[in-house]
């Protein structure tokens, strides 16, 4: 059965079955900008600092993108736990 067949009741938007597929593919992507962000350092933390006006530097940028993994690994252990 599928979310089509009415298994997952009325109320529900997504199946049960394909609620942890979600949340893998959300925490990939998160993880994915983190990547971004440390790999694109440089240009990103110029586009920041044009944005808001100062200069900031790439280590910024680095520390962001730490804080987008270790926020994307939270999520998933939250997730999975409940």
């Amino acid at each position: 059965m599928h979310c089509g067949d009415g298994a997952c009741g009325t109320d529900r938007s997504i199946c049960a079955t394909q609620r942890p597929m979600w949340i893998v593919a959300g925490t990939l992507l998160v993880v994915l900008g983190g990547i971004l962000l440390i790999v694109f350092r440089r240009p990103m933390a110029d586009l920041q600092a044009m944005l808001a006006g100062g200069s900031i530097t790439p280590g910024c940028a680095v520390a962001e993108g730490i804080a987008l993994i270790a926020l994307a690994i939270v999520i998933y252990v939250l997730e999975r736990g409940s």
